[in-house]
């Protein structure tokens, strides 16, 4: 489920995220930034499968590991890693173009956003920032135009159905669509459940014309680009890729005055100072220049009590020691507006039938379908295999 991480993608971070100590985390942003023995240091102790497929700094460590004069072994997850991430950049930069000429003929206003916006933006090379598939972002009232535009140049929606179509129109961010190639499209129309409704039309009229990517295209500014990515971070259930703060980093040092004043401004704006202000406060750690602390300390200052405790939980113990449900709550308590409100909690165990529908076999009875996601969500052992 979008935004509601499931127990496959939980267990795939506790068999994968191994790497996540401060020593570990440290080491492995002093290699990117170049440092040698880092590099060997990485390449010798650490696992570098997890690096690659979990924390996916494998094109970068790849990357930098060839540049060394003369160059360093390199092990064999980095090299896949990096040629895949190159590969893969060909193909969605096309794809994406494509993307552009279909919605552009219909006349529909978009952006890219998330992983694949910020590969060309703010890397210094794009495959150093692996893509897992294309992001665009449409108006909520365009959503239909563009997901006939697209369906007519080949995107193929992954899910169907009557309830998948009510989740969409309720409680849903994004259309999902895929290519025979393999490629994934998420079309979003909304953000995550923490992020007011209003959000998306605001950065819209922020946006900047972007005739390189299509007559219709924009781009979002560098301080929404931090923003979204770091409450996209709390998506995902910890142990956290460190490729998560590495984005916010790369972000802020293309432009960090504007960073730092902007971003906490929006933040503000839209009740968002828990996700930014831990984020930004994680990042900090990791890359202690003066912009990820500036933001942490200026949002930090308007958190009310029940985000305050999360906060300082984050502090004593680590980010991953937060959980998305944790921070809803605190965010509800704290009287924080989001689009989902209080259904958010609910929601984390009694699913939308959508999304039943999505993660059960159709050959079941619809009551079979629900008590075993409820058992699944609960995580009851019986229900982790088909009856």
């Amino acid at each position: 489920m979008p935004g509601d991480p499931s127990q496959e993608k939980q267990q795939k971070n506790g068999e994968q995220g191994r790497l996540a100590t401060p020593d570990e985390f440290r080491l492995l942003v002093d290699a990117l930034q170049g440092d040698r023995s880092a590099l060997e240091k990485a390449a010798a102790s650490l696992e570098p499968g997890p690096i690659a497929r979990f924390h996916r700094l494998g094109p970068a460590l790849a990357r930098r590991a060839f540049q060394q004069q003369p160059p360093l072994a390199t092990p064999a997850p980095w090299r896949l890693a990096f040629q895949q991430s190159t590969a893969r950049q060909l193909l969605f930069q096309r794809h994406l173009l494509l993307v552009g000429e279909q919605l552009a003929e219909s006349r529909i206003p978009w952006l890219p956003i998330k992983g694949l916006d910020l590969c060309s933006r703010v890397y210094g090379s794009p495959e150093d920032r692996p893509a897992g598939d294309i992001d665009i972002l449409v108006p909520p009232d365009r959503l239909a135009e563009a997901r006939t535009a697209l369906e007519s140049s080949g995107w193929k929606g992954a899910f169907h159905g009557h309830r998948y179509e009510s989740f969409l129109a309720d409680e849903g961010y994004c259309w999902l669509a895929a290519q025979p190639d393999g490629s994934q499209l998420e079309v979003h129309f909304r953000f995550w459940g923490m992020i007011p409704e209003g959000y998306p039309g605001d950065l819209f009229q922020r946006s900047l014309e972007a005739p390189s990517l299509g007559a219709s295209a924009r781009r979002a500014g560098l301080e929404d680009a931090y923003l979204l990515a770091a409450v996209h971070a709390w998506m995902t259930p910890p142990p956290r890729p460190l490729l998560h703060w590495w984005d916010l980093e790369r972000i802020a040092a293309k432009e960090p005055q504007g960073i730092g004043q902007q971003v906490p401004r929006l933040a503000r704006q839209w009740h968002l100072e828990l996700p930014v202000a831990l984020a930004s406060a994680q990042a900090a750690t990791l890359w202690p220049d003066k912009v990820h602390g500036a933001i942490a300390k200026q949002l930090v200052s308007s958190l009310r009590r029940p985000e305050r405790l999360v906060f300082n939980r984050a502090k004593r113990e680590g980010s991953d020691s937060i959980s998305l449900p944790r921070m809803t709550l605190a965010r509800l308590c704290a009287s924080r507006s989001s689009r989902s409100g209080w259904k958010a909690l609910g929601r984390r165990l009694w699913a939308h039938p959508g999304i039943v529908d999505r993660e059960t076999p159709e050959r079941w009875q619809w009551p079979v379908r629900r008590l075993v996601h409820l058992g699944r969500r609960v995580g009851l052992p019986f229900f982790t295999s088909p009856p």
